[in-house]
């Protein structure tokens, strides 16, 4: 699944920059721009993603406290939903973010 993450990194941007229609062609051409450096990327995303958790899981946390010290008893249950749905948000938009960039580099379109 690791190995799997890493090469098909570059599917859904290149569905979005390419307007590609068929998805076989997409996960083809996702498949072919990573060759080789599968294990990398997966190892990168998951590093970025494990240290993104850890960061906005602290924020989120700190929110929390603070939000249940400020506001009143009956508000604390809904700080906390609130807290955690932008700690979701903010992690997909990075994770969206990593593989728009990952695409842009590997992307031989527009290559220089």
């Amino acid at each position: 699944g690791l190995y799997l993450l890493g090469r098909l990194a570059t599917v859904g941007p290149l569905l979005v920059a390419r307007r590609v229609g068929n998805p076989l062609t997409a996960l083809g051409e996702g498949w072919r721009m990573t060759q080789g450096v599968g294990w990398r990327i997966a190892g990168f995303v998951i590093l970025v993603a494990l240290v993104s958790w850890i960061a906005v899981s602290a924020l989120s946390s700190v929110l929390v406290v603070a939000g249940s010290l400020i506001l009143p008893q009956a508000s604390s249950p809904i700080a906390v939903a609130v807290a955690n749905a932008l700690s979701s948000a903010t992690l997909s938009l990075l994770m969206t973010i990593l593989a728009a960039a990952i695409y842009r580099q590997f992307d031989a379109s527009k290559a220089f």
